[in-house]
């Protein structure tokens, strides 16, 4: 049996995560104005210090941009298609086209290629959590609601308390679950 509550269980961590790979986002170069044919710019990623960890290099053309970047001493420069979709109300939607399988994405990962997340199977970190790990960040989005100062009104308020105190009892019962599996102690009390 598999997932549940039991220490280790969840679905399975070995996959390599997102937040492993540097990523470009077409929406942020939109939002940016970016995209424009015939730019040359440098895009950085900066620590919390303001150090710069990691650049690449942005050619814009007519239909794409062409990426040119260093990863562990080899040098890569990767051309990258645009398309756009049409939006319901007018304008239209950007999308990268994936260099390896071609498939219309907003997120592309930078390692010895670029390819979209697919293609590197790669899972989102929430992928490989277990009951304890979905019950921290589900109380973080509950207190964040809470406490971002927004207007709600009480039956809202009283729903988010009482979804804080469920998570509470889950998160408890699920710990000592866990304590009394380290301990030895099976689920009678009763040491193995």
């Amino acid at each position: 049996m598999r997932g549940g509550s039991r220490y280790g269980a969840g679905r399975p961590g070995w996959k390599a995560k997102t937040t492993q790979y540097r990523n470009i986002d077409v929406r942020r170069f939109q939002r940016d104005d970016l995209l424009r044919a015939g730019l040359a710019y440098g895009w950085q990623w900066k620590d919390n210090a303001g150090k710069v960890k990691a650049s690449i290099d942005v050619r814009t053309d007519h239909g794409g941009l062409t990426v040119s970047y260093t990863t562990s001493g080899e040098d890569v420069t990767q051309r990258i298609g645009i398309t756009t979709t049409s939006c319901t109300y007018g304008g239209g939607r950007p999308w990268f086209v994936c260099p390896c399988c071609h498939k219309r994405v907003a997120l592309l990962y930078l390692s010895r290629q670029v390819a979209c997340r697919q293609c590197f199977r790669l899972a989102y970190p929430s992928q490989s959590e277990d009951l304890v790990g979905r019950a921290w960040r589900r109380q973080s989005k509950i207190e964040a609601q809470l406490t971002s100062g927004k207007r709600m009104t009480e039956a809202t308020r009283e729903r988010l308390i009482d979804a804080l105190e469920r998570i509470e009892a889950i998160k408890d019962a699920a710990l000592y679950g866990q304590m009394a599996r380290l301990l030895g102690h099976d689920r009678g009390g009763k040491f193995w």
